[in-house]
């Protein structure tokens, strides 16, 4: 039941949004996410499964390589036959020094940050809705703020298949936005010169059950060197995580440590 959901949910992930998934592969994480992988691939015809070499710290990582973010929303009041430029230039000002202000007390240096702008643009007394328009860079001139409104027309017949006719529908701003990020330096991820391995030592063996019970290799990943491959049944056990290797699978050591299995 667990991988039927599971295998569920990738499907309206991918299948549901066009998108094939035998012509991806298959990433697991987490504690228990390798255990899982290999047959889940199997049962939606996913060819290769890749696994980090920490795959139950993928979310402390995450947390180190992540981008610094905060986002600024300043209400204001424009129509596209009504508006001043220089108050909507005034409200990204202030947006855009208060982001400023606030990654700089988080240790983020100007060359690590990166500004963008944006509108939130709706058909005039629309009560929700709407789309949320890039406004550029720099002092918007009149010119600049017309194009914006002229965007939202294409942008609404992408959403939703219409637009409404200018002389019918009026165009209104209500919020200016800055998003601001800080680009965090990732964790560098070393490399491992691959070693001839004809023959791998296993750890033991024990009983797994699969369709019956078959005996199983047990191997320590920390101890299979790059380029070296493992043929399935297997259990690979790790501190953070275990990978389950099913009869007629196989996996290899890259480079960084990553297991590259193949289902067959």
């Amino acid at each position: 039941i667990m991988r039927a959901n599971m295998a569920g949910a990738i499907r309206l992930m991918s299948v549901r949004r066009g998108h094939d998934p035998r012509t991806f592969a298959l990433a697991a994480f987490g504690g228990a996410g390798p255990l899982h992988t290999l047959e889940l691939a199997v049962e939606l015809n996913i060819p290769e499964v890749i696994i980090p070499y920490v795959p139950g710290l993928g979310s402390a990582l995450g947390v180190l390589s992540v981008e610094v973010r905060h986002d600024f929303v300043q209400s204001i009041f424009a129509t596209n036959t009504r508006f001043n430029v220089g108050e909507i230039n005034a409200a990204f000002s202030d947006l855009e020094a208060r982001a400023r202000a606030r990654l700089a007390e988080e240790g983020v240096p100007d060359e690590r940050l990166s500004i963008h702008r944006q509108l939130d643009v709706r058909y005039y007394g629309q009560v929700s809705g709407g789309l949320t328009l890039d406004a550029g860079q720099g002092i918007l001139s009149e010119a600049d703020v017309s194009a914006i409104f002229d965007s939202f027309h294409v942008r609404h017949t992408e959403e939703y298949g219409y637009t409404l006719p200018s002389d019918l529908a009026e165009l209104e701003i209500v919020n200016a936005r800055v998003n601001a990020e800080g680009q965090q330096r990732a964790p560098a991820a070393p490399l491992f010169p691959s070693k001839r391995a004809d023959k791998v030592r296993s750890n033991g063996a024990r009983q797994v059950y699969f369709n019956d019970w078959t005996e199983t290799a047990i191997y320590q990943r920390a101890e299979l060197p790059a380029g070296c491959t493992v043929a399935g049944p297997a259990v690979i056990e790790q501190l953070d995580s275990t990978t389950l290797l099913i009869p007629g699978s196989s996996a290899t050591v890259d480079e960084r440590r990553n297991l590259i299995c193949s289902v067959g």
